[in-house]
């Protein structure tokens, strides 16, 4: 599945250390690639906060692929990953959950590395949608 990496640091200081290089190139990440049958097609890189949403905004990285998905720029279905949770965003949890379910419905998988699960929507019926983790273990 075509999937973009999603990294994010909230200071330049953690970008001069190992913070993005670790979200997209540790063994652990590489592993889930490999497992999972991804293919990377880019990675996207934010250094900034998460909370308030901030990530989402329009000239965000995060924000302008929300919106490539929606437009139709990038075609689905497609994979959003990155390393843990807390890099989608620190938000209010009902405005994470939204933004989360709103990329399931336009057809983005969302891939978590630290939990080893790629969370999927499969759509037999039309408008009736059934959810699943796919666990490599």
């Amino acid at each position: 599945m075509k999937t973009y990496l999603y990294n994010r640091v909230s200071s330049g200081k953690q970008r001069k250390k190992d913070g993005l290089t670790r979200q997209s190139e540790s063994a652990d990440v590489l592993e889930f690639i490999k497992t999972h049958k991804l293919q990377v097609v880019q990675t996207m890189e934010y250094v900034g906060s998460s909370f308030y949403g901030k990530n989402f905004d329009s000239e965000t990285v995060l924000g302008k692929f929300i919106e490539e998905v929606k437009s139709g720029k990038i075609a689905t279905p497609v994979c959003l990953c990155f390393e843990n949770w807390d890099r989608f965003g620190r938000d209010i949890e009902w405005k994470n959950t939204k933004r989360f379910l709103d990329l399931i419905d336009v057809n983005v998988s969302i891939g978590v590395v630290s939990m080893n699960i790629i969370i999927v929507e499969h759509r037999p019926q039309r408008g009736k949608g059934v959810w699943h983790c796919r666990n490599s273990k």
